[in-house]
């Protein structure tokens, strides 16, 4: 195809146990090459799951270049099964760009992890205070950090752009572009899922790859707005993607054991931060927009430098630090997902008060309470298509429509699954097993009052 000869050879090639090879060009390399992004090698994608699945030991790296592979065969699949003039709104030579954005989401989708913290999700709003985003992070490095920008910049291409599409509000000319890159059945989601199933050995996040990248196309919305769409027959897909994250959310991520070691870890922060032994990496101006950041400290700060800190207090006796190096665990003494309005936490809420008695919060017992969307991409939105970024293409219906009005199985996954959990310190455990007995009862009763 033309449009793979204007993007230029690719020169190089990755093996991959997902996709076989993932082809690269010279540009893509030398990103790849720099020490920033050397540095995902050394930052768990799955935190600490390797607790609860040993061979969870893969990194943002690989899955940063499983991005990059999938975003590029969605946009490829689009431009076979689209009216190519959707997916430019420039006159003159088209072909060129559309080559031009193609490069552009291939830089964002293997950037798209570039900020992320050592342990990722599970520790760096702590870390940060709040105060900033793994996405903001990645917008300030791609726009700032020279290696990076030179790479992009060679290829005749702003940063910018790039940095724009890790954002919440890209230009409407980069919607479909943005909703590749991170929409809710994108390249992120479809790469972690298989990813992180073949790797923990798990067949929860499994999905029909193959007909999930042929599956999209674009169609022009009587809005003038291009938006991305499936056919009806295909909707069978959209659930079979959503229900594989649906169950890979809870046996994955949300695992009651990895969510213990999450408290573990957020406990050992929070000593760390106490005593001041964070590097000084950020700046941030008065409004928590991102001021500066050192790139020589960032470049080496992942899941090894704090590990070098925990093994140091684990010989001091930390507590914290013993059950980080698998020498103990919280246990799990409660344990409740909530799954329909009319399913109550009074067992939930009865234990907590009696543990209150006894226990001091947050020092003897944990509580872990957790909302998970397996998806937005349903509820109907006003604005720009990438808010709504699926339309679902009806026989005899000339706009896209909304696929909870056809789907039984959607209707039920837009609702959120909610987690309840409750934690104790070892020695805790058989008289907060008590309680938990006593919580059951008192929920019975008021049950069959």
């Amino acid at each position: 195809m033309d449009i793979f000869k204007r993007f230029g050879t690719k020169q190089h090639r990755i093996r991959d146990p997902i996709y076989g090879f993932i082809e690269l060009n010279d540009s893509e390399l030398k990103i790849i090459d720099t020490p920033i992004f050397q540095r995902l090698r050394r930052v768990h994608q799955l935190a600490l799951t390797k607790y609860v699945y040993p061979t969870a030991e893969h990194s943002r790296f690989t899955h940063s270049l499983g991005v990059l592979q999938v975003a590029s065969e969605i946009f490829s699949n689009i431009y076979k099964n689209s009216d190519r003039a959707l997916l430019t709104k420039k006159s003159g030579d088209i072909q060129e760009d559309i080559a031009q954005k193609l490069q552009i989401l291939r830089f964002a989708a293997l950037l798209h992890d570039i900020g992320h913290l050592p342990f990722s999700h599970a520790a760096e709003k702590l870390i940060l205070d709040n105060k900033a985003t793994h996405e903001e992070l990645g917008q300030f490095i791609i726009k700032n950090y020279p290696p990076i920008k030179e790479a992009i910049g060679e290829r005749g291409i702003n940063p910018d752009i790039v940095a724009m599409l890790l954002s919440d509000k890209p230009l409407s000319e980069y919607f479909i572009l943005k909703n590749i890159v991170s929409g809710q059945l994108d390249a992120d989601r479809a790469d972690y899922l298989l990813r992180d199933s073949y790797v923990c050995g798990v067949k929860y996040g499994e999905y029909d790859y193959n007909r999930y990248i042929q599956s999209f196309f674009l169609k022009e919305t009587n809005g003038g707005l291009a938006q991305l769409c499936v056919e009806e027959k295909n909707i069978y897909l959209v659930e079979s993607f959503l229900m594989a994250r649906y169950h890979y959310n809870l046996q994955v991520p949300y695992h009651r054991t990895r969510t213990g070691y999450d408290i573990i870890l957020k406990k050992y922060i929070e000593h760390l931060k106490q005593n001041n032994k964070f590097p000084d990496f950020i700046q941030f101006n008065d409004n928590d927009s991102i001021k500066a950041l050192d790139f020589d400290i960032f470049e080496t700060f992942d899941d090894y430098s704090i590990f070098e800190m925990i093994k140091g207090d684990y010989k001091n006796g930390n507590t914290w630090a013993t059950m980080l190096m698998r020498q103990g665990h919280l246990v799990p003494v409660f344990d409740h997902i909530k799954k329909t309005d009319g399913d109550n936490t009074n067992q939930y809420k009865h234990m907590l008060f009696e543990l209150k008695k006894h226990l001091v919060e947050n020092e003897d017992f944990f509580r872990y309470e957790h909302e998970i969307k397996v998806s937005k991409l349903l509820q109907k939105a006003d604005g720009p298509s990438y808010q709504n970024p699926l339309g679902l293409i009806v026989k005899d219906k000339s706009e896209p429509e909304n696929m909870l009005e056809y789907s039984y199985i959607l209707n039920q996954l837009v609702k959120p699954v909610e987690i309840f959990r409750i934690y104790t310190l070892k020695q805790h455990e058989e008289k907060a097993l008590e309680m938990n007995k006593e919580a059951f009862d008192y929920a019975k009763r008021l049950e069959n009052v």
